[in-house]
């Protein structure tokens, strides 16, 4: 798959958060509650993992329904929706 066909994205940027920040945004998962009906279309969104590697994997809607989607480690069960929020997604997105 190339970067012209749709449904592809384009990787902006990685970085390793600092515990503050990590540990704020890790509040914030905690408190998102379950997903709500939305069909708005998400343009941004962001990969969470653990600096070691391995999972869950989080992904986070910058944009759109600002919907959360975490992929437990394997065996450990299906993924889990939840909804995000502003707060979160700044948390993410500062610089």
């Amino acid at each position: 798959m190339t970067n012209s066909e749709p449904g592809t994205g384009n990787f902006v940027h990685g970085t390793v958060l600092p515990a503050d920040r990590r540990t704020a945004i890790e509040h914030a998962l905690t408190a998102a509650g379950p997903a709500e009906p939305c069909s708005a279309h998400a343009g941004r969104f962001a990969l969470l993992r653990s600096v070691a590697g391995g999972d869950p994997q989080t992904y986070v809607e910058l944009d759109g329904c600002r919907r959360i989607m975490v992929v437990p480690r394997p065996g450990a069960g299906g993924p889990v929706i939840a909804q995000g929020d502003a707060v979160l997604t700044e948390l993410i997105d500062k610089p």
